[in-house]
């Protein structure tokens, strides 16, 4: 060890937290299964926890702001019905009334499937909601992969 971190004080070089040990070198295997359980739990509990608390706060957060969008885009979709009204009885004065509707419907038919492949498209590029847990998720699987391969060895080394 670097004689400079030496002089350190109360200084801990290892990965472990203050009071954790290991363990593998003084317990049995079972013992060992039986606590990567019971720590594995606790951390799919906790992360389940984690998960769920993010979420609740994102909800809570579009909750105004998606019903102000629903009342707008009702009140959208009602000037939308009667200016499409208006414009097939604009274009009925110069053609017959069926001919204009026709045209307002394709139009309209048309610009919903450019909106509805643009959404999709979008849509398939929004980010994970509950970044904090996945991220702690995969430090969790790569704890658990690690203490398995220690107490995988520890018995080969006791056999």
């Amino acid at each position: 060890m670097n004689d400079r971190f030496e002089r350190i004080p109360g200084a801990r070089f290892d990965a472990r937290p203050e009071g954790i040990s290991d363990g593998i070198e003084e317990a049995p295997v079972a013992e060992l299964l039986k606590e990567l359980a019971e720590n594995g739990q606790v951390l799919v509990r906790e992360e389940l926890r984690l998960a769920r608390l993010e979420l609740k706060d994102e909800i809570r957060k579009a909750a105004r702001p998606g019903l102000e969008l629903g009342a707008s885009g009702l009140f959208a979709h009602t000037a939308f019905l009667i200016l499409a009204a208006a414009l097939v009885l604009g274009l009925a004065t110069l053609m017959p009334a069926w001919v204009a509707a026709f045209i307002v419907g394709a139009l309209l038919a048309g610009a919903a499937a450019y909106f509805a492949f643009d959404a999709r498209k979008r849509a398939l590029t929004l980010k994970n909601v509950a970044p904090q847990t996945t991220q702690t998720m995969k430090e969790n699987a790569e704890w658990a992969r690690e203490t398995m391969r220690a107490v995988k060895s520890k018995r080969h080394a006791d056999a």
